[in-house]
C-alpha cells in the first residue's frame, strides 16, 4: 500500500469513518462487517493500484534528550479507568 498515487485532485463523494473500513476490506478481499461499511464509499477509484511503486523515504531516529525522558517518567498518564 505505501507509495500510492492519488488519481485524482480533491474528492467530492460523501464519506465517513465505515468508508476506511470499507477501503480496508476492498484491498484485503475481506467481507464487510456490518451494513454501514458495505454500502459506505470505499475509494477504491481514489487510488492508482496500477502504478509504479514508489520508492521508499530514509526515516532517521532522533534521541531523546535525557531531561525529557525524566520528565515523561515522572508524567505518567492516569491508569485507564476501563
Amino acid at each position: 500500500m505505501a507509495g500510492l498515487s492519488l488519481r485524482i485532485g480533491t474528492l467530492t463523494t460523501v464519506a465517513s469513518f465505515a468508508s476506511l473500513l470499507a477501503f480496508t476490506e476492498y484491498v484485503f478481499a475481506l467481507q464487510p462487517l456490518a451494513s454501514a461499511d458495505a454500502s459506505a464509499y470505499d475509494y477504491v477509484g481514489v487510488f492508482d493500484f496500477l502504478q509504479t511503486p514508489l520508492a521508499s523515504i530514509p526515516l532517521s531516529r532522533t534521541p531523546i534528550p535525557q531531561h525529557e525522558r525524566e520528565w515523561l517518567r515522572s508524567h505518567s498518564p492516569p491508569e485507564d479507568s476501563t
